[in-house]
């Protein structure tokens, strides 16, 4: 390449470098709206925060109430299988005892 051609590819790029510069505009932040920005961000990470705490401990109170409801529906069961057994334990071993004294008169 020439001299010549050269500073047209030089020229070229440069001009190409200033429009993209004027495409991304000039972005100078001013402190105020960075702090808005800032202040706009913690209250929406606050905001999620409260949120996941809240399904959390939502589902922390359900899966207690469902191991609560369990242990007492199994306590309930106990209950039951304690009372079946003392109602029928002694008229099992009435019946047992009866065919022991049938079995003995034979």
């Amino acid at each position: 390449m020439s001299n010549h051609q050269d500073q047209d590819v030089i020229k070229a790029l440069q001009k190409d470098w200033n429009n993209i510069d004027e495409l991304a505009g000039e972005q100078h932040l001013s402190h105020y709206a960075i702090q808005q920005q800032v202040q706009l961000f913690q209250q929406k990470r606050k905001k999620a925060f409260y949120k996941e705490l809240t399904f959390f401990i939502m589902i922390a109170i359900f899966i207690l109430s469902l191991f609560l409801t369990t242990i007492s529906k199994g306590m309930q069961i106990a209950f039951y299988i304690q009372l079946l057994a003392a109602i029928i334990g002694p008229v099992v071993y009435f019946f047992l005892l009866r065919r022991e004294e049938r079995k003995a008169w034979r």
